[in-house]
């Protein structure tokens, strides 16, 4: 993806997992499958206009959310709908299958059988599964507390009280999973301290391609927009602007971590910033506000909102990263399984560039050559030996396992141990790791299932 910076935030979006499983006389616990970034249909809860997927403006909505410093408040009328199983991006290509082979494996192939929320288990139903689809534009605390009280709300109406379920979430549905493990319902604090108040309703959790440290595509969509890829060339709608990923507190969240985000200068040195000061993202033009057009749409008052709305982005973004790194202890009860790749490049740093004739600065974070503010050309393999690290192509394995992290603290922050038997390593991109043979049959493996064929 560059998260959102390629069709990857369609595609990480729209894969998920195809997990081979096939019947076994085990009882399963009950599946939640989370989609990752824009992997849920937004619909207008007033009109029904399905505003995403699509690829052109609704007749009354986009996808930017309003600006305000108050992030809780700042909300539209869309709302989360369903998962999202196929998209035709234009009219004269076919339509792409999203979730559309998952939902069929799970039915067809796992023997599973998809459950609304407000439906019971019956003692006919072995092996169900439930999709929590949700606003992904939105911060990911909040997100995380509303899966927390829907498990509760279905607990408490089945009178199943010691029910537990266990979670497959690709990408931004793993930060998700792990909130609300850690956490449960709890807003975020200055002084984190886990409760792990999921570990009673969550027993096994499966992390596919999870930016556990965050990742640089999140900064790279925040000051580009949303590229698609196309056999000729990158497509860059306006309906998924700079703004619209701008408006999202979520995409904050994606940033990489502040201890491990990587920052160069021109002659590829390490360069020291802090990542969530509001005064380095107007130096840097990582704001709208840097870009005049954009800037141009608002009055003085609106940006002053919007300089409110960064100020509180990135403190919840600051605040979000420290409650997920910090040491605690593990209740043996959960367990966190983590796959992902480690075989595509996959931009792990930025570079900082003065432009001299234009007097501002540029952020790269494409990989490729450049010239220094002295004009001078820098060669195209150094800048990808500085650049590039080993991931899926939008997340580094460093992320994925969050070494920097667990270097630090001296814990891995919520797995254990990271060994075979609960991390899993393939050769693949980011938006196929769900399909991925390997990792469906470890995860088959780890819940002792037999596959079909």
């Amino acid at each position: 993806m560059k998260i959102i910076v390629r069709i990857s935030f369609l595609i990480i979006v729209f894969s998920l997992v195809s997990f081979a499983q096939g019947p076994t006389d085990a009882k399963r616990n009950p599946l939640i499958v989370i989609p990752g970034l824009a992997g849920s249909t937004l619909v207008n809860k007033r009109t029904k206009e399905t505003i995403w997927v699509r690829f052109s403006a609704g007749k009354t909505d986009d996808l930017e959310l309003p600006y305000s410093g108050n992030l809780s408040g700042s909300r539209d009328e869309l709302v989360a709908g369903d998962i999202v199983e196929r998209v035709k991006i234009f009219k004269f290509l076919p339509q792409v299958s999203v979730y559309e082979g998952l939902v069929n494996f799970l039915e067809k192939k796992a023997v599973y059988k998809r459950k609304a929320w407000n439906e019971a288990i019956t003692s006919e139903d072995q092996n169900v599964y439930f999709v929590y689809a949700y606003d992904w534009r939105r911060d990911t605390v909040e997100n995380a507390r509303h899966l927390i009280e829907r498990i509760e709300e279905f607990k408490t109406r089945t009178k199943n009280p010691n029910l537990k379920f266990d979670i497959v979430a690709h990408s931004l549905g793993g930060l998700i999973s792990r909130y609300a493990a850690m956490y449960g319902k709890s807003d975020l604090q200055v002084k984190p301290a886990p409760t792990w108040y999921g570990a009673k309703h969550l027993e096994r959790i499966f992390i596919i391609g999870t930016p556990n440290e965050g990742t640089m595509s999140a900064l790279s969509t925040l000051n580009s927009g949303v590229a698609i890829n196309l056999p000729a060339g990158k497509f860059y709608p306006q309906f998924l602007g700079r703004e619209v990923a701008f408006s999202m507190p979520s995409m904050f969240q994606l940033l990489p971590h502040g201890k491990s985000a990587r920052f160069l200068d021109e002659n590829l040195n390490p360069l020291s910033l802090d990542i969530y000061d509001p005064v380095v993202w107007n130096k840097y033009g990582w704001s709208i506000l840097a870009d005049e057009k954009l800037a141009a749409r608002f009055d003085k008052n609106d940006r002053i909102e919007i300089e409110n709305y960064l100020r509180a982005a990135l403190l919840r973004a600051r605040r979000f990263h420290e409650s997920l790194d910090v040491k605690s202890d593990i209740p043996a009860s959960i367990k966190f399984f983590a796959f992902g790749s480690d075989c595509k490049k996959t931009i792990d740093s930025a570079i900082l560039v003065f432009d001299p004739e234009k007097k501002k600065w540029k952020t790269l974070t494409s990989g490729d050559s450049f010239n220094n503010s002295k004009g001078e050309r820098v060669p195209f393999e150094k800048v990808q030996e500085k650049v590039y690290a080993e991931g899926d192509g939008t997340v580094t394995r460093r992320s994925l396992f969050a070494e920097t992290i667990s270097g630090l603290i001296g814990q891995n922050p919520f797995l254990s141990t990271v060994n075979d038997s609960n991390s899993k390593l393939v050769c693949e991109g980011h938006a196929a790791l769900p399909a991925n043979r390997m990792l469906q049959e470890s995860f088959a493996t780890i819940q002792g299932l037999q596959l079909t064929h």
